[in-house]
């Protein structure tokens, strides 16, 4: 029956943290101009804990969702994703990919993301991008050293845009697999 008690006055005695939503609400219109809310939001991040990140990451996800966010807020929230996004956050992520705008933070974010969702979304972004877009693409799967994608990889080794086929070669130079060799 003590520890029963210990254990209800410790419950009881545990603040209870709740993420105020005014800071996302605010993002939405985020013009890199005022910058409190990033702020506000950055250092929820940092001193977050890993149900606490699943809850920025799911409030995050909320707003880049929202066709009246801003792309200076979409640029910040694929930041932020870079540090609290999961498997969740993959989607959202790909489809930016193919905006010549989003692709650079898009890329980024998935490639420190662990989830094999996020190789995925990568490998499938490389037959749907173009240009500057696929270069960064075909960067970033190389960063992730994903063996998986070496057939593609190669593929682009002849290709007549020169940023894609040097691209393509520094991929299968990280990836470095004897089948990428």
């Amino acid at each position: 029956m003590k520890l029963k008690s210990l254990l209800t006055l410790l419950a009881l005695s545990l603040p209870v943290f709740a993420i105020d939503d005014a800071p996302f609400q605010e993002l939405k219109t985020y013009d890199f101009q005022n910058r409190k809310p990033v702020e506000t939001i950055n250092a929820l991040i940092r001193g977050a804990d890993m149900a606490t990140q699943g809850e920025i990451e799911t409030k995050l996800l909320a707003v880049a969702q929202d066709p009246a966010t801003t792309f200076a807020a979409q640029q910040e929230i694929g930041k932020m994703l870079w540090k609290v996004g999961s498997g969740r956050s993959v989607p959202v992520l790909a489809k930016w990919l193919g905006d010549e705008k989003l692709n650079d933070v898009a890329r980024y974010a998935l490639e420190g993301n662990t989830d094999p969702a996020a190789a995925q979304a990568l490998r499938g972004a490389l037959a749907t991008t173009k240009g500057k877009a696929l270069a960064g693409v075909i960067t970033s799967v190389g960063e992730r050293r994903d063996s998986m994608a070496v057939p593609v990889l190669k593929g682009f080794l002849g290709n007549p845009d020169t940023a894609i086929a040097n691209a393509a070669i520094a991929a299968l130079g990280k990836i470095a697999t004897p089948a990428a060799i």
